[in-house]
């Protein structure tokens, strides 16, 4: 007997939550490139998902579970600076930067840069930031103030619900959710074994003591000694500081998990991964491994060689693959061996990242049920976070690819681990191993509430209409050189719209800064005074330079031939600084001020909407061999 299609449909939440991913792909390409790439691009992308996603869209009154677990979510996003709550973490500038141009520039957006006579293009995985964006160029940039929490909530609701399928009750739920919240490595236990029981103690004690605690992430304090980072991030974490990998990491690893013997599901799964790109390039080479080591051995695995895996999703990935990778830098990359000299040290650090981040949580797994080694998720998590510490890109000291590719594997233990919490066995040794579990789950909970006492210090939230940040002014050059570019390909500038007929900055100033020009060691030395306000309500002054290697009466004002530094907190070398409660709290400049000059804006078809002002000191002083 044929089972009738429409039994065949997917659960409502997968299909929102695959929805979700999908959205902001089709928002980027028809706001960004012609309309005979954008609008068939755009059709092929809701062809290609559109058996997946038909069905009955009909809401219906949710359950109590479902309500109690959405206002969890609502909870998890007030310790992020989403909330609206913390604000002091990192990454935030770049990513209100990012939106800001995103909701006053054009499409696609070229940021304003005082810099350069051609703006750069943004390139940036924009999967988070397109549809909060999209409502505040709707509505003026005020609006950002509740759609980003509002996106994030969602995005955020779709993981929690999807983490807490399934299970039989309202506290098995919420015990799940728990799990998935604190689930963290216990980097405590390593913590220790470099400061000592009693320091450590001491130091979590005053995590959340604003006059003692330190400004650092747990991971940073750990093994001073060695050369590389290493830590995988907790899941609050992730989505305190990079949302746009969180959400797309938990969303589709948990479709992935639920959906992987429905059919519907594999034929559009290729379609799925290609629009995770554009919400986090990095994190899809963990979902492609996930997903191509849990479908090896499943009987409906032949569906997913289907048209829309193959006519879809490999066009849509080679576009976005095309806009992410123009102008890309040459990040560092290499090996995990190669930074250290001591190879003792490198077994050290390896073993016990293994140690405290899963192999332990993997084998308390293991001992509670048996037959989870015969699950292909549960086996790929473990082998990707065996592998992922011995490739690093993006920096030696700090590997943006091991952690990103990570994200997927720790979310599979963290799905397996909360229904092993939530599932009583019986028999002492099956008790005995829940214990231990729970002191491990425990133990790694120390983490992400000492990386949460990061935001408590600064509740003060500045309303986005009130910023005149960009990105390529309020970013250093190493993360503008990630997420904008100069050198756009002809083959990509060809299908992007023609963004000069926008005059969408009309009566927007974005840079509303004075800059003080001063000669330092042969170098200019542009200073900005931003005034801002702690959490205590003292008002301080933020203070940034700009560093020009260059001779001061060659190099036009307003302009950098040569490249620039940029320098935050770290002037120290260029001028005499004070610091005080993580701000500079005063710079003594030097006597002679080469310059002052006053920042303008244009719009994208070259109109001035305001002049700059530029006033040049005759004949700058040189410095002595004693100043220098």
């Amino acid at each position: 007997m044929t089972v009738p299609e429409r039994s065949r449909e997917l659960p409502l939440v997968h299909r929102l939550a695959m929805a979700y991913l999908l959205a902001p792909v089709a928002v980027w390409l028809l706001g960004w490139f012609q309309w005979w790439v954008g609008v068939p691009a755009t059709a092929l992308l809701v062809v290609g998902s559109w058996k997946a996603l038909s069905g009955s869209w009909r809401l219906r009154r949710p359950s109590r579970t479902t309500v109690v677990l959405a206002v969890a979510a609502a909870a998890w996003i007030m310790t992020t600076p989403v909330g609206g709550v913390f604000t002091d973490a990192p990454d935030w500038a770049t990513h209100r930067a990012v939106l800001l141009d995103l909701t006053r520039g054009g499409w696609p957006t070229h940021p304003v840069d005082y810099l350069h006579d051609a703006p750069p293009l943004l390139r940036y995985y924009l999967g988070w930031h397109m549809v909060p964006a999209l409502a505040a160029r709707w509505l003026g940039p005020w609006a950002l103030n509740w759609a980003v929490p509002l996106w994030t909530w969602c995005g955020t609701a779709l993981v929690v619900l999807l983490f807490a399928r399934g299970l039989p009750t309202l506290r098995a739920a919420l015990t799940a959710v728990a799990v998935l919240v604190f689930f963290s490595g216990m980097d405590i236990v390593e913590l220790a074994l470099n400061e000592g029981v009693p320091d450590t103690v001491r130091m979590v004690r005053n995590r959340l003591d604003p006059a003692l605690a330190q400004h650092r992430r747990l991971g940073f304090v750990l093994s001073p000694s060695s050369p590389i980072f290493l830590e995988y991030n907790s899941h609050t974490l992730t989505l305190q500081i990079t949302p746009q990998h969180f959400l797309p990491a938990g969303l589709a690893t948990l479709l992935i998990l639920h959906l992987r013997e429905r059919r519907r599901f594999l034929k559009a799964v290729g379609v799925l991964l290609a629009a995770c790109l554009l919400w986090s390039p990095l994190l899809s080479t963990g979902l492609l491994v996930l997903a191509l080591a849990t479908l090896a051995r499943n009987r409906n695995a032949r569906h997913v060689a289907s048209w829309r895996n193959v006519f879809v999703a490999v066009p849509l990935a080679a576009l976005i693959a095309l806009y992410l990778t123009s102008g890309q830098i040459d990040f560092e990359r290499g090996w995990l061996w190669e930074p250290y000299d001591d190879r003792v040290r490198l077994a050290a650090d390896i073993l016990l990242l293994y140690a405290t981040e899963f192999v332990v949580l993997a084998v308390l797994l293991w001992r509670l049920d048996p037959q989870v080694v015969r699950e292909p998720p549960f086996v790929a998590a473990v082998a990707m976070l065996l592998i992922a510490p011995w490739y690093y890109y993006g920096s030696a000291a700090f590997s943006e690819w091991s952690i990103r590719f990570a994200v997927p594997a720790l979310m599979v233990l963290a799905y397996y681990a909360a229904r092993a919490v939530v599932r009583r066995r019986s028999g002492p040794r099956a008790l005995s191993a829940r214990r231990v579990l729970l002191a491990v789950l425990a133990t790694g909970a120390v983490t992400v509430v000492w990386d949460t006492g990061l935001l408590v210090h600064n509740p003060h939230l500045q309303p986005y209409e009130t910023l005149g940040t960009s990105l390529v002014v309020d970013a250093e050059p190493y993360v503008i050189s990630q997420k904008a570019t100069y050198a756009v390909p002809r083959r990509l500038a060809a299908l992007l719209r023609d963004h000069h007929a926008d005059e969408a900055y009309e009566g927007t100033l974005l840079i509303r800064s004075a800059y003080h020009v001063h000669l330092r060691d042969n170098r200019l030395v542009y200073v900005i005074k931003n005034p801002c306000r702690r959490g205590d309500g003292q008002s301080r002054t933020r203070f940034y330079a700009d560093v020009y290697p260059a001779d001061p009466r060659a190099l036009p004002l307003g302009r950098a031939e040569l490249g620039h530094e940029r320098l935050v907190f770290r002037m120290h070398r260029w001028l005499h600084c004070r610091e005080g409660d993580g701000y500079v709290v005063s710079v003594r400049l030097p006597e002679y001020e080469v310059a002052r000059i006053k920042t303008g804006q244009t719009t994208p078809s070259g109109r001035k909407l305001w002049e700059s002002e530029a006033h040049l000191t005759p004949n700058p002083p040189t410095l002595d061999a004693d100043e220098r």
